[in-house]
């Protein structure tokens, strides 16, 4: 409950978590002595930490170490943020390792059984590669996709946007 040591712990992390939202902020201490539950949460925890801090490089580590424990309730988003922080690392350094590292992240999302509900996500994060990476190429491939003739929704939903934008510069 409220009065628990153990909530207490958690809470106390998961306020420096929040911190380091915004500036960077003393990190959750470690919990050696903690159940498996609250070590695993603070694992997490410290994870999500360095991610704010857009520390990707540490947060990316920290998550594929959770993604490896299977005792983890966190192991399969963690897979997922492995993702995540790679894409961010290549659009900060822009260097074909990390671009193709980001590629190889996002692949494994979208393939791997165990991650099905974060497949939708990995063409997003190839979006947000490519346009950070490549931007005058996928301004290419959307223009391609949105002039075509059968769209998925996605692309249907851009392309109706795209006409109401148009219409309206068209009329000023």
């Amino acid at each position: 409950g409220a009065n628990s040591p153990l909530v207490r712990d958690w809470v106390i992390g998961q306020d420096a978590v929040l911190l380091n939202c915004s500036t960077d902020s003393a990190l959750p201490d470690e919990l050696p002595n903690a159940p498996p539950w609250l070590k695993a949460d603070r694992a997490y925890q410290i994870a999500a930490s360095y991610f704010y801090r857009l520390d990707y490089p540490r947060a990316g580590q920290l998550f594929a170490e959770i993604g490896h424990d299977a005792s983890s309730p966190w192991q399969k988003t963690a897979r997922y943020l492995v993702a995540r922080c790679a894409v961010h690392a290549a659009i900060e350094q822009k260097t074909p390792k990390l671009i193709a590292d980001a590629q190889q992240a996002i692949d494994a999302v979208a393939t791997d059984p165990e991650l099905v509900d974060y497949r939708a996500d990995a063409p997003k994060l190839a979006s947000l590669l490519a346009f950070a990476t490549r931007p005058q190429e996928r301004v290419r491939e959307l223009e391609r996709s949105l002039l075509a003739p059968d769209l998925p929704p996605t692309v249907a939903h851009a392309r109706r946007l795209m006409a109401i934008h148009l219409d309206m510069r068209d009329r000023d």
